[in-house]
């Protein structure tokens, strides 16, 4: 008798160790819920970040193509900014019998693209393009030249369209449209997160080298503007 007591005794006694407490249960259900409130933390940063970026890379790539698209067809193509609902429109000047040169058509006629692709694209809801920047603390963006060349798109609005707008012109230079010599002009289009634009880590900039074509995107790390690669 002895001997099976004290064999339920031990059975029970191990079997209580083997288990967990609810105290037990409840703290070890607390830390994981610190984790976890602490990883969603620590993403959301980083979210937006990605967010920026795929804004920034989206304006890099519509005119990367807008610019081929120029020269492949060999006509002006123009590209309007909507701060309002954040689209990209790409247009291109279908005059006939004229030479689509630059500094010879003064008069374009603006359609859709008919190309095979469209550089046309739409922000993500997220983000939107920021029309005044220029009076940042840090400073313009600059790339081996004045930081005054590099002209925001938003200070030049079409007078005839009302768009903020960038031409490129057949050889594939960037001008205003209010340039009807169509000099090569350096420009920049900043993009940033809806209602907080002033989150100057959220910030991005693309710039344009009116002359080469060169089209870079930028961000404020340590007061510096510097290229995302």
């Amino acid at each position: 008798m002895n001997r099976c007591n004290t064999a339920s005794a031990s059975f029970a006694r191990n079997r209580r160790q083997a288990g967990f407490s609810i105290i037990e249960l409840l703290v070890v259900l607390a830390i994981i819920t610190i984790l976890a409130g602490g990883a969603v933390i620590g993403i959301r940063p980083v979210r937006s970040g990605l967010l920026a970026n795929r804004a920034m890379y989206q304006v890099v790539n519509s005119l990367r193509e807008a610019r081929l698209l120029a020269m492949t067809q060999n006509r002006m193509i123009r590209v309007d900014f909507e701060p309002t609902t954040g689209d990209i429109v790409v247009w291109e000047d279908d005059t006939l019998n004229v030479d689509h040169g630059c500094g010879w058509n003064t008069n374009p006629r603006w359609l859709a693209v008919t190309a095979g692709f469209d550089p046309s694209t739409k922000l993500e809801t997220s983000q939107t393009f920021i029309t005044e920047y220029d009076d940042y603390v840090l400073g313009q963006p600059y790339e081996d030249v004045s930081s005054a060349s590099f002209e925001n798109v938003f200070n030049f609005i079409d007078t005839d369209t009302g768009k903020a707008s960038f031409i490129f012109t057949a050889e594939g230079f960037l001008t205003h449209p209010d340039d009807t010599s169509c000099d090569p002009r350096d420009g920049k289009v900043f993009t940033g997160p809806s209602g907080d634009g002033s989150a100057s880590n959220l910030v991005r900039v693309v710039t344009i080298l009116g002359a080469t074509g060169r089209i870079d995107g930028w961000q404020l790390r340590d007061d510096k503007w510097q290229k995302v690669r």
